[in-house]
């Protein structure tokens, strides 16, 4: 199952070939982690990165991971944030 999961979260972040990202892999004697992050550009939110990850361990525990970073000058680019 986990295999499953490292095989479909490997070629779900090798999919948009165009984009720049960043891939992060870390390993310990007892856990794992892979995480992927994209720059995420709209009208809003112009400085943004997409993240997503997976944390595992030796138990065939394991957690899922979503995020959105947003940077830049505070109500500079969101309207209504003062």
């Amino acid at each position: 199952m986990l295999k499953r999961g490292l095989l479909v979260f490997l070629l779900a972040v090798s999919m948009p070939s165009l984009q720049a990202g960043e891939l992060d892999i870390n390993f310990s004697n007892d856990t794992g982690k892979l995480g992927y992050a994209t720059p995420f550009r709209n009208e809003t939110f112009r400085q943004s990165q997409l993240t997503t990850g997976i944390l595992f361990n030796n138990d065939s525990d394991y957690t899922l991971e979503a995020g959105l970073h947003v940077t830049g000058k505070v109500g500079s680019d969101a309207p209504g944030v003062s």
